[in-house]
């Protein structure tokens, strides 16, 4: 693939609705080498207790979200990480409120061309 080594991608993986603790299996998988640089988590409505999430390369744990009770964003942008072209990325929720739950979670995935 033609693409220059300072152009930054974007992916969004979501759970639409009230949010409920889940396994993700929609899988989003890199058409190159790459590195995730930052990753936005945001929700259209706050929860009562953090909301969590881990995401997955491959099945392994990279990085732990958290989105802090009241607050509507949270994320990381350090350190990034790197997948080699057919890796996947998946996102686990795993907690999303007790009697106020999260809804409508949207995560972005920023990523840049690399060589690993």
């Amino acid at each position: 693939t033609n693409v220059r080594d300072d152009t930054i991608f974007s992916i969004n993986l979501s759970q639409q609705g009230e949010l409920e603790t889940h396994t993700g299996t929609a899988r989003w998988y890199a058409p190159f080498d790459l590195t995730i640089t930052d990753i936005d988590a945001r929700v259209t409505n706050s929860a009562d207790q953090e909301i969590q999430m881990d995401v997955r390369r491959n099945g392994i744990v990279m990085k732990n979200l958290t989105i802090t009770a009241g607050l509507f964003t949270g994320g990381t942008n350090s350190p990034g990480f790197g997948m080699a072209e057919g890796d996947y990325l998946t996102l686990d929720t795993t907690q999303v409120g007790s009697a106020i739950k999260g809804s409508n979670l949207v995560v972005q995935f920023k990523y840049k061309k690399s060589t690993i």
